[in-house]
C-alpha cells in the first residue's frame, strides 16, 4: 500500500498498517512485538528454600528474614522473585502481591515498568509468577534446636549476685544488639538465656553478636571482659576446626547506690559512663571519678562499705546549726552532720550509714 507517496509497511503477524506514530519494530507491530518478546523474563523452575521454624528464606546462599508482611512465606516469596525474575529491555519491576495456589507453591503478581525495545514508549506489564516452596530447617535453627551455639557470653558480678538494675540493663542491651544486627544483616538471629548460679548466660550463634553484647555491658556497666575459645569439632567439608567462644563479662564488685571506700575516702558509687567509674564523696560533697583501668588493676583501693540495701533509714528529729538528729524505727537516736549536696528538713526520712564511729547521711529515704 502507498501511503503519501511512500510505501507503506504492514505488522506481519496481525497485518496492522504502520504509521508516522506508530513505525514497526523489525517488521512488527508494537503490540505483537510485545507479545513476542515479553519484558519479564522468569526462570525456570523458580525453588525457594523457607525455614517454617524462623520464617527466613535462601538467597544466594544465605539465610534472610522477609523486610516485612504479615505472612513470612508469601513475603519471602515477593522478595525472592523480585531477586531472580529478570528484565529485557530497561526498566523496574516490583512484586505486587502473592497467593498460595496449594502444592506447595505460592503465586507472585509483579508489574514491570520500562520497556522492551527504546523504539516503543514505556508501558506496563504484569505476570502472575509461580514459586515452588521447598520447606526446610535453616542451619541455625538446626543447631538451636540440637543445643549448639557458638559463643557464650558469661555474666557475673565479682563477690556478689547481680542485681535487679543490672539484669534489666543487659537484657535491655541484648534486645538492642539483636534488633540492630538483624535490620544491618537481614539474616535470622538466634540466641537462648539460661540463669546459672551467680549470674546469667547469653548463648549465640555468632561470634560477631557475643562481642557487641559483650562490649555494650562493658560501656554500660564498665564490666571486665575476657575471652577464650575452646575446640569442639572438626569441619570435614571445609577442612576446619570448629571452636566455641566464650566470653567472660565480669561487673565490679559494687552497684550502683552502693556505699564504698576510695583509698579511705567514703563515697556513694553514682554509675559508670565515659571508661569512668563515678563517685559521689560524702565527706567532702565533690563528686569524682575513677579510670576504668585504674579500678580493674587496682591502682586505687575500692572496698564496699555498706550494700545499697543494707543502708540505715530513720527521720530527722531536730536540726541544730549543723547537727542533724535521727531516730529510726525502733527510737533509737542518731547525730550526724548536715550533709554538704543536699538539704534535710525535721520530718523527713534520710538513708545513713554507721562507719568508724560517725554518722554520715548519704541521701533523702523514700
Amino acid at each position: 500500500m502507498v501511503y503519501g507517496g511512500l510505501l507503506t509497511r504492514f505488522c506481519s503477524i496481525c497485518g496492522k498498517l504502520e504509521s508516522p506514530e506508530m513505525p514497526l519494530v523489525d517488521n512488527l507491530c508494537w503490540d505483537c512485538y510485545k507479545a513476542r518478546n515479553r519484558m519479564i523474563i522468569v526462570p525456570k523452575d523458580l525453588i525457594m528454600e523457607f525455614c517454617g521454624v524462623c520464617g527466613s528464606y535462601k538467597l544466594h546462599g544465605k539465610w534472610v528474614k522477609p523486610k516485612g508482611g504479615e505472612d513470612p512465606k508469601l513475603s519471602s516469596a515477593m522478595e525472592f522473585v523480585e531477586e531472580y525474575v529478570k528484565l529485557r529491555g530497561s526498566g523496574s519491576l516490583k512484586a505486587l502481591e502473592a497467593r498460595s495456589i496449594g502444592g506447595g507453591k505460592v503465586s507472585v503478581l509483579v508489574r514491570a515498568h520500562g520497556t522492551v525495545d527504546s523504539r516503543i514508549p514505556v508501558y506496563d506489564e504484569e505476570l502472575w509468577v509461580d514459586v515452588n516452596v521447598k520447606s526446610v530447617v535453616c542451619p541455625r535453627c538446626a543447631r538451636v534446636a540440637s543445643g549448639y551455639f557458638s559463643s557464650i557470653v558469661q555474666v557475673r558480678a565479682h563477690d556478689r549476685p547481680l542485681t535487679q538494675h543490672e539484669l534489666s540493663i543487659v537484657n535491655e542491651i541484648v534486645e538492642k544488639v539483636l534488633d540492630s544486627e538483624s535490620d544491618r544483616s537481614g539474616a535470622t538471629l538466634n540466641y537462648r538465656v539460661e540463669a546459672v548460679k551467680g549470674g546469667l548466660d547469653y548463648k549465640f550463634d555468632n561470634f560477631r553478636l557475643a562481642r557487641k553484647v559483650a562490649d555494650e555491658i562493658h560501656k554500660r556497666l564498665g564490666a571486665l571482659i575476657k575471652e577464650s575459645h575452646k575446640v569442639i569439632g572438626f569441619d570435614g567439608s571445609k577442612g576446619s576446626r570448629i571452636s566455641r567462644l566464650s566470653i567472660s563479662v565480669r561487673l565490679p564488685s559494687f552497684s550502683i547506690g552502693d556505699i564504698i571506700s576510695l583509698n579511705g575516702r567514703i563515697a556513694r558509687y553514682e554509675g559508670f559512663s565515659g571508661g569512668k567509674f563515678l563517685y559521689y564523696d560524702l565527706e567532702s560533697g565533690g563528686r569524682g571519678s575513677v579510670n576504668y583501668r585504674d579500678a580493674w588493676h587496682g591502682d586505687v583501693s575500692i572496698e564496699v562499705v555498706y550494700r545499697s540495701h543494707e543502708l540505715h533509714s530513720g527521720f530527722v528529729n531536730s536540726i541544730i546549726d549543723e547537727n542533724v538528729e535521727i531516730v529510726d524505727s525502733s527510737g533509737r537516736v542518731y547525730r550526724a552532720l548536715k550533709p554538704l549536696a543536699f538539704d534535710v528538713e525535721v520530718g523527713s526520712r534520710v538513708k545513713f550509714i554507721v562507719f568508724n564511729g560517725k554518722i554520715i547521711i548519704v541521701s533523702k529515704g523514700k
